[in-house]
């Protein structure tokens, strides 16, 4: 049932995608400084631009990697911290301290958000249970012994994010959502994080991501209070979301 559903959207995706491209072949590309833009203007002065295809692989796979992933993330974030109302409290205390200190138009800056300690708890807490990204690939370039196991040079390993985040040699009571380990752990445990990837093949936008989700928090404890409609849990296949979408009832605070 999942691949007669998602086959036929992934091909309107595309139509609709391919459409736009076509468009903007036809229109001076210069006026243009966006991301479609730049994707264009790959290879033109070689003589080999893209063709509409890889483009619009291109173009799902930002869509897919740059904005499911983070809007399942903030929705992971509120399921945690609307199970667990004392880290929503405290989070909550954080951020009206943050609001203290501003005028009531003042916006964000970029002390403030790296002010944002619990909050970077938060959500590296939500991301080493949620695990976004199933792993990723590596290839030995060379024989590697890990505990006594030979891996050849030119072998493919899977590395497998969730096996490092919920490893109890790891992490104390690993299935808990306890964002407050995270002030212990700080770097200690920063080779065994590893929710946008490692190496030279981090994720590109962890940054950014990482932000969206301080600044969604941030606006949402500090306007809103919500309370869920259902009980709803996660599931993890084929991607980690909760199984009914967490329906609530936000309401704007007073």
């Amino acid at each position: 049932m999942l691949c007669i559903a998602c086959v036929p959207a992934r091909e309107n995706v595309a139509t609709k995608l391919a459409e736009v491209v076509d468009a903007r072949r036809e229109q001076d590309n210069s006026e243009y400084t966006d991301l479609l833009a730049a994707i264009l203007n790959e290879g033109v002065e070689e003589g080999s631009p893209l063709p509409t295809n890889q483009i619009v692989d291109v173009m799902v796979f930002i869509l897919f990697a740059g904005y499911e992933t983070t809007s399942r993330a903030i929705t992971a974030a509120i399921k945690f911290l609307t199970d667990h109302p004392q880290a929503l409290e405290r989070l909550k205390e954080e951020h009206f301290e943050i609001l203290r200190h501003k005028s009531s138009n003042e916006s964000l800056t970029w002390d403030d958000y790296k002010g944002m300690s619990f909050t970077q708890c938060v959500v590296n807490e939500t991301l080493r249970l949620i695990n976004l990204a199933f792993g990723s690939y590596r290839e030995a370039i060379e024989d590697v012994n890990i505990k006594g196991q030979i891996i050849p040079k030119g072998w493919k390993v899977l590395v497998i994010y969730r096996t490092a985040h919920l490893n109890k040699s790891t992490y104390d009571n690993p299935y808990k959502f306890d964002p407050s380990r995270w002030e212990e752990y700080k770097s200690s445990h920063q080779e065994s994080f590893m929710p946008f990837g490692w190496g030279r093949r981090l994720c590109p936008g962890s940054d950014l991501a990482r932000m969206e989700l301080f600044f969604f928090l941030h606006h949402v404890v500090t306007r809103y209070r919500w309370e869920p409609t259902m009980e709803d849990s996660f599931t993890y296949f084929p991607v980690p979301s909760t199984k009914h979408g967490l329906p609530i009832i936000v309401r704007a605070l007073k």
